[in-house]
């Protein structure tokens, strides 16, 4: 392979090296004034002769090792490997003397490692040889000169290439089977997975008709990882069995490389897993284990830690998180899930202090952490904030994450609701949330949710997983209202690691929890979940609707309507449980003498207007702090927005639909009407900007989608609420 010949980094050195032999003609002399060794300035010298100064500029180039073998016999040892993943060394070194070519078990490893064929066990950077990095950097020369062919040539030689950025410049008709392979398995989670299964399928396809079957294996295992996000699990066991024959057993060994066996294997758990054949992915993973007793890779703990709490084993999964930190190097991913493991066990200390160690943060890893900080604000009775975390959630996730994290997200916001009193509430948000699951083949999920919602029938499969079993328990000790049950599901919570689980379906089964209250009895739950309004009915739970004319009620009964000053304070609650005073003062009476007394008779007004007893509205340390409960119908609609955009981002269109009009009922006026204090006049605008936005984009994709009824009909409700412009409206 010849290199472009670029500048070295001691150019400069090197000429002055020359130029003082040439004056004082010591050649030992010079080369220790210059630290270096006399043959070296020799060879400098020769170039120096032979080119000049443009002949000491070059690097060195790669040359092919005098010891490496023919070009052609590497070929057919690659081959060897190719056509059957699980050939011995010894079985190959017998097949290449029948062809009368000899070579060493030694030469034949070397080979296939530097053709990443055997001896993948480093953890996190792959192996990478010099011919390989010589190669990559010609290839970049060629790029900067335009010859694309010329760099796709170059990179096509090589026995490896896991530089992406270069293999991202380069189309892939330009590129050979193999290159497009590394290209797609480095841009994994940049690739939108719907075309990642189309372009593994075909590379597939491609490799075992050439009888390529260790790259088709690689191709496989990709398409296999891309049908689990696009929930396709049918597909993908049918896959998986498929690829096992590449890999088979020869007497009872398998020689395969370890890494393929255990994708392989981890994804026929996960697949059996969604489709709730809990049974055959406990096998499976049992036989995962064996891998990771002496693991072979960094990521093999994690993904194993992983596929036991996709089904609820969490204590299981946490012992292998935490022997997978001794091996990993970069821990942020384990980190948080080592954090969600902590924050289902009621860890919730503990998992918001993994969170702090994190170092950095990407795509894969952010939306889990923001799970976590719901699950501990749930745990922790801070309702409103694990409300805001579960929406955040779920609208920064990645399109092909939604089915998963919609059930995460819906299952809290559920939990929520039933805190706050609303247990008829969340339950149709979970039977809501089972339909749309249903669109993405994911069953799992139905086994539990049917528990949730007050179901005592379900598999014996389903029994396996921890979460369903203790859903069962708490079902069927708020059925009984006996103690003894109460504290068998307690119990079983404690011993499996489930207590954060615990605190999350406790609210949806108050009525043993409340018996245990009435008689005076220890619960066992935290005082923050205790305060709750679920379990302390005398507390009370107040709703505003101000997306039209301003309505008030307590505990689902109305009460009169508010002045414009009241609505716009407790519009001011809704979102901040803690005011600075100062604010306040500038709000409403910039211009008073004395804003603090205005603000003493406000309160004592709003107190007796609400019913509120003097210690849930008080000012202290500079802050009006207000420690009651207060929802809105803007806090629904932004919720229910937020599930629509998601639905619409994972493609399904008509639960979006249903989404979004829900959402728009919602509205039944002009928002902050008659209220002139500048906060509300900021909010106002603010609501507005985000309703016209929400209606444009809904219009626009209603007509995409030929239904100019629901356009029409959105439209004509939002221009009466704020003008649409011209360029939003939707044509006639």
């Amino acid at each position: 392979m010849k290199l472009q010949q670029r500048s070295h980094p001691n150019f400069p050195a090197r000429v002055q090296a020359v130029k003082h032999y040439q004056k004082s003609g010591s050649l030992n002399q010079v080369a220790s004034s210059f630290n270096i060794h006399p043959i070296t300035l020799r060879r400098w010298i020769n170039r120096y002769k032979e080119g000049g100064e443009d002949n000491l500029r070059r690097k060195r180039l790669y040359k092919r090792h005098a010891r490496r073998f023919h070009p052609e016999i590497e070929k057919e040892i690659v081959f060897l490997k190719e056509h059957n993943p699980n050939i011995t060394l010894k079985n190959a070194q017998k097949v290449l003397c029948r062809k009368n070519i000899s070579v060493s078990i030694g030469g034949i490893w070397r080979v296939w490692r530097r053709y990443h064929l055997a001896g993948l066990r480093e953890q996190d950077k792959p192996y990478e040889s010099f011919e390989t990095h010589a190669g990559v950097i010609y290839a970049r020369s060629l790029l900067a000169k335009g010859d694309v062919n010329g760099a796709a040539n170059v990179l096509n030689k090589l026995p490896d290439c896991s530089n992406n950025e270069i293999l991202q410049e380069i189309p892939d008709r330009r590129l050979s089977l193999l290159r497009q392979l590394d290209k797609y398995i480095n841009s994994f989670w940049d690739t939108p997975f719907p075309e990642l299964v189309r372009i593994a399928r075909a590379i597939r396809e491609k490799a075992e008709k050439r009888g390529l079957y260790y790259a088709a294996l690689r191709a496989g295992a990709m398409e296999v990882m891309a049908l689990d996000w696009i929930g396709h699990h049918t597909e993908q066991l049918i896959l998986v069995r498929k690829l096992r024959k590449f890999i088979g057993k020869i007497k009872g060994r398998n020689s395969c490389d370890p890494p393929r066996r255990f994708e392989i294997l981890t994804s026929e758990a996960l697949g059996h897993s969604r489709l709730g054949h809990i049974q055959e992915a406990l096998a499976i993973m049992r036989k995962c284990e064996n891998y990771c007793k002496h693991p072979v890779h960094s990521n093999f703990l994690s993904l194993l830690a992983a596929c036991y709490s996709g089904i609820g084993f969490h204590k299981r999964a946490r012992v292998w998180l935490e022997r997978s930190l001794e091996y990993s190097r970069d821990k942020d991913y384990t980190y948080e899930m080592l954090a969600a493991n902590m924050a289902l066990a009621g860890e919730y200390r503990g998992a918001m202090n993994i969170l702090k160690k994190l170092k950095k943060k990407h795509s894969r890893t952010t939306t889990l952490s923001i799970i976590v900080n719901s699950l501990c604000a749930l745990g922790q009775g801070r309702i409103h904030e694990a409300a805001r975390f579960a929406n955040q959630s779920l609208n920064d996730a990645k399109r092909e994450a939604i089915p998963q994290y919609l059930w995460s997200s819906t299952l809290t916001l559920a939990s929520c609701t039933a805190s706050l009193g609303d247990e008829k509430g969340a339950r149709q948000l979970i039977r809501k949330v089972v339909a749309q699951l249903r669109e993405f083949s994911i069953r799992r999920t139905s086994d539990l949710a049917h528990v949730l919602l007050g179901g005592d029938k379900v598999s014996r499969n389903a029994l396996l997983m921890p979460d369903v079993r203790l859903a069962m328990l708490l079902n069927r000790a708020s059925e009984t209202l006996k103690v003894t049950h109460f504290r068998k599901a307690f119990q079983y919570a404690s011993t499996q690691r489930l207590m954060g689980l615990f605190h999350r379906f406790i609210p949806l089964f108050s009525g043993s929890v409340n018996k245990l209250i009435a008689k005076g009895k220890s619960t066992g739950l935290p005082r923050t979940l205790i305060g709750l309004p679920v379990f302390q009915k005398d507390v009370p739970v107040y709703h505003l609707s101000f997306l039209g004319p301003v309505r008030a009620y307590r505990n689902n009964v109305a009460l009169s309507k508010p002045t414009p000053r009241y609505a716009s304070f407790l519009i001011h609650l809704c979102f901040k449980k803690k005011i600075e005073l100062n604010a306040l003062y500038d709000n409403f009476w910039r211009k008073s003498r004395d804003p603090r007394q205005s603000l003493t008779r406000l309160m004592f007004q709003l107190r007796k207007y609400l019913g509120l007893p003097p210690y849930t509205l008080f000012v202290k340390g500079g802050f009006l702090h207000f420690r009651g409960y207060i929802t809105s119908d803007y806090q629904i609609f932004e919720t229910t927005i937020t599930r629509a955009k998601a639905l619409q981002r994972a493609g399904q269109w008509n639960f979006a639909r249903k989404e979004y009009l829900q959402g728009f009922k919602l509205i039944r006026g002009e928002p902050f009407r008659k209220m002139y204090d500048n906060w509300s006049e900021e909010m106002r605008r603010a609501i507005l900007n985000e309703l016209e936005s929400v209606a444009a984009d809904f219009v626009k994709t209603c007509l995409e989608h030929g239904n100019r009824e629901d356009a029409q009909k959105v439209f004509g409700k939002i221009s009466k609420v704020t003008p649409v412009p011209v360029e939003k409206q939707p044509t006639k």
